[in-house]
């Protein structure tokens, strides 16, 4: 979970392998976002974090095992292989921060 443009947001893996989003603005009621992607799927929990560049990061371990990142500013962008060319090979799933100016990405390899 993460707050970003007044809400607090939520992405969760479902049963089917699919991400889910939601919202609150405050409180127990959640609404339902339009998913990131519908060709988006992981088999471990993904990671969100508001970061001061205006966007909120997701970081997932996509279906072939390796860290993937996009970036949400009002629509999501596509994924990307975190660390350019060299992928990253996960465990299990990230976790993600942001603090002091810089974002952190925490994950087992």
């Amino acid at each position: 979970m993460t707050p970003y443009n007044g809400l607090l947001w939520r992405i969760v893996r479902g049963t089917d392998d699919k991400l889910y989003v939601s919202t609150s603005p405050g409180g127990a009621r959640w609404t339902g976002e339009d998913s990131p992607s519908s060709g988006w799927a992981t088999t471990h929990g993904p990671a969100l974090a508001t970061h001061n560049d205006g966007k909120m990061w997701l970081f997932l371990r996509d279906m072939d095992g390796y860290l993937r990142a996009a970036t949400y500013n009002g629509t999501w962008s596509s994924t990307h292989y975190v660390s350019g060319t060299k992928a990253i090979k996960l465990i299990d799933e990230p976790a993600a921060v942001s603090h002091g100016g810089n974002l952190y990405v925490m994950y087992r390899r």
